[in-house]
């Protein structure tokens, strides 16, 4: 009785092809198809600029509209809690470069690691020269 399976072991833990049931790419080169082959164009999607006070905004907004709604009585406005939220967020961002001495020091990196382009000077007359 060794050539029964187990009881627990589903067709999910071992290979279709190895029990004989053909996995789906054998199936369809089986029935004259090819095997779909990925699009060589196919680009990957636009990433969205992250913006961390929208992020925070969004949190904000989230936790504030829980505790707005738990409460019996008026709500207010939609656009006035997101406003709130948006400016919850920027007064954080603002108090948090000038309390957090590690996002301020970030900062400074960031900003000496940057180039201003503004400053940069070009000759191109000697260019031409040559």
């Amino acid at each position: 009785m060794d050539w029964l399976p187990k009881p627990n072991r589903t067709l999910n833990n071992c290979a279709c092809g190895s029990i004989g049931i053909p996995t789906q790419s054998e199936n369809a080169m089986s029935e004259g198809h090819a095997a779909p082959a990925p699009d060589p164009a196919a680009k990957p999607a636009a990433v969205a600029p992250h913006d961390p006070v929208e992020e925070l905004a969004r949190q904000v907004f989230i936790q504030l509209s829980a505790n707005l709604h738990a409460t019996p009585g008026e709500k207010p406005p939609h656009a006035k809690v997101v406003e709130l939220s948006f400016r919850l967020a920027e007064a954080f961002q603002a108090g948090n470069l000038e309390f957090n001495t590690a996002a301020r020091a970030r900062a400074e990196a960031k900003a000496k690691a940057s180039v201003d382009v503004s400053k940069i000077e070009i000759d191109f007359g000697a260019i031409g020269k040559k």
